[in-house]
């Protein structure tokens, strides 16, 4: 005669058995940095960065996020200087990057204002900024 117990048992024998053969696929690693291809130019960001497009009237225009923070690009004859970002609030540096003079700002506060880059002889004749609103992370624009 089988019992209740005998039963439990046996179904606890079966569904011990079935999971130990179960196999939970690992998790997907997300890279540290990667770089991210815009045709245009290259740009190494973390891992958990993606690329977004959008459609420009006169320039190559585009973007990226890690679904927190959002830069975007503007590189075209008539981008965006970032000039109207000069203000008692804002950080201004100028610098070189890949050896062209870049004007350089970010918020003196963080996460109120523009971070953000411009590069006004990117190509022959276009113009290029990055840049991005109220940034939680900073250390990543």
């Amino acid at each position: 005669m089988v019992t209740n117990d005998h039963k439990i048992n046996y179904i606890f024998l079966c569904l011990l058995t079935l999971l130990s053969n179960c196999t939970i696929p690992p998790k997907k690693e997300i890279p540290k940095e990667k770089e991210l291809d815009f045709g245009a130019f290259k740009v190494t960001v973390p891992g958990s960065w993606n690329p977004y497009a959008m459609q420009g009237v006169d320039s190559y225009v585009g973007g990226m996020t890690d679904g927190i923070d959002t830069l975007s690009f503007d590189y075209g004859f008539y981008s965006n200087d970032l000039q109207t970002s000069k203000s008692s609030r804002q950080l201004i540096a100028i610098d070189t990057i890949n050896g062209k003079i870049a004007f350089i700002t970010r918020p003196q506060r963080p996460r109120r204002g523009i971070t953000g880059i411009f590069i006004e002889k990117a190509g022959r004749p276009n113009k290029f900024n990055l840049k991005g609103r109220d940034i939680v992370n900073e250390e990543v624009a």
